[in-house]
């Protein structure tokens, strides 16, 4: 990748993958890339790729070099997923049809993990969607209710204006409870 490569207008996204090699060290260039995609993407996940490469000591190594950098050169934590991977070998194994090989080269771990987030999140979007909608209506239903408590203000009316008083008062409660289940409170 050379600078020029480098997108001009990189997309908000929910989520993107990090695509990295075990057999090249990662560049300056890649690591101004994945700030310029950090700021845009609240979540990355990294897919260490070409571990049939690699031996079982060598693999530790360039797992801990990838976090390390990862921690020391961007604004991640070590926490951050990163899923070693042969595609090459997963690719082969799709194309098999053979369920074990797909899950030794890592790309069933994946997978997994991708479809599971992606589930999560469209419920939280629908929950966060669901919650503003709800305090849309309690808005409405306050505002109406104090007009409404507003006309009966008027002298054999203190019953319902009493009622409507405690009726405030619950949708007020509830509105800020959903407030408090607002977007990404559900992660």
């Amino acid at each position: 990748m050379t600078r020029e490569a480098l997108p001009v207008n990189i997309r908000p996204s929910l989520a993107a993958l990090f695509l990295i090699s075990a057999d090249p060290p990662i560049t300056e260039v890649e690591l101004e890339f994945l700030r310029q995609v950090q700021k845009k993407v609240p979540r990355l996940f990294f897919v260490l790729n070409k571990i049939d490469y690699l031996d079982d000591r060598e693999l530790e190594q360039a797992l801990g070099f990838y976090k390390r950098v990862l921690s020391e050169q961007t604004d991640l934590d070590n926490e951050s997923p990163v899923f070693c991977v042969s595609a090459r070998n997963g690719l082969k194994a799709r194309a098999g049809d053979d369920a074990e090989k797909w899950a030794a080269s890592g790309m069933a771990t994946l997978e997994t993990f991708l479809v599971e987030f992606l589930a999560r999140k469209k419920f939280n979007a629908l929950a966060d969607a669901v919650s503003f909608r709800a305090v849309d209506i309690i808005d409405a239903a306050l505002m109406e209710a104090g007009k409404t408590r507003r006309e009966a203000h008027g002298g054999s009316a203190a019953a319902e204006v009493d009622r409507l008083g405690d009726q405030i008062a619950r949708l007020k409660r509830l509105k800020a409870e959903l407030a408090a289940f607002g977007p990404e409170s559900t992660d």
